[in-house]
């Protein structure tokens, strides 16, 4: 299995990546009936691989891809870029009452 980063679709080569990390949490301080885990990335890319920053950054393994991401920071280093990334969940992170259709 390989690891495959794409910028706004664009393939970015292998050799310039220099790191990822993966943190998720499921529960804060307690339960809550229907609670999705939000996944967080760091992602390090080499200067020299990034054209122009990307509005939008998708991880695959080569067949299916198991993470569209959301920029949340970009940080510049003297060698790279790091990128703070969160899944698309937490775009549902919003108050929703379902009362009105009791």
């Amino acid at each position: 299995m390989s690891l495959e980063v794409r910028f706004d679709g664009t393939l970015i080569d292998e050799q310039y990546y220099t790191g990822l990390t993966n943190n998720n949490e499921l529960f804060n301080e307690s339960f809550v009936l229907g609670t999705t885990p939000c996944n967080q990335y760091k992602l390090k890319i080499a200067k020299e691989g990034v054209n122009a920053q990307p509005s939008s950054i998708t991880l695959s393994d080569g067949i299916s891809t198991f993470a569209n991401l959301e920029i949340d920071n970009i940080e510049e280093e003297d060698y790279e870029y790091v990128y703070t990334l969160t899944d698309k969940m937490i775009n549902l992170n919003f108050y929703y009452d379902a009362q009105k259709y009791l």
